[in-house]
């Protein structure tokens, strides 16, 4: 038994060690593309017309989200798959316990413009 705690001890060690050398060449990589004046991180034209369309998309779908406002996830999501609405990357809406968010996964209905839908009235 003493063995194999041993044996785990040593295997942890070794885990920490190489995570920290693999942690220390990708700073150096990056320091090294940084250097050589790469941009590195930030918005390329991809990432513009994906918030574009991700945009487009919760603009379209905000009058039937304001509809559903009100329901529970799983009934929202079942609702949109009634009325053939697909996520933004095909398949049927779906709702998994403890995840907020997850009837439209992707899908931007908050950021700089104004909520999908507005909070029920108390």
């Amino acid at each position: 038994m003493r063995r194999a705690l041993s044996n785990i001890a040593i295997d942890a060690a070794l885990a920490e060690k190489e995570r920290r050398a693999i942690s220390q060449r990708t700073r150096d990589a990056l320091a090294a593309k940084k250097a050589q004046g790469v941009k590195l991180g930030g918005l390329n034209a991809k990432g513009i017309a994906n918030r574009d369309e991700a945009l487009e998309r919760s603009e379209q779908l905000r009058p039937v989200f304001a509809e559903l406002a009100g329901m529970s996830h799983r009934k929202m999501a079942a609702e949109l798959n009634a009325r053939k609405i697909p996520t933004p990357a095909g398949p049927p809406m779906a709702c998994r316990d403890g995840q907020a968010g997850a009837v439209a996964p992707g899908l931007n209905l908050t950021g700089t413009h104004q909520p999908a839908v507005a909070a029920p009235a108390q």
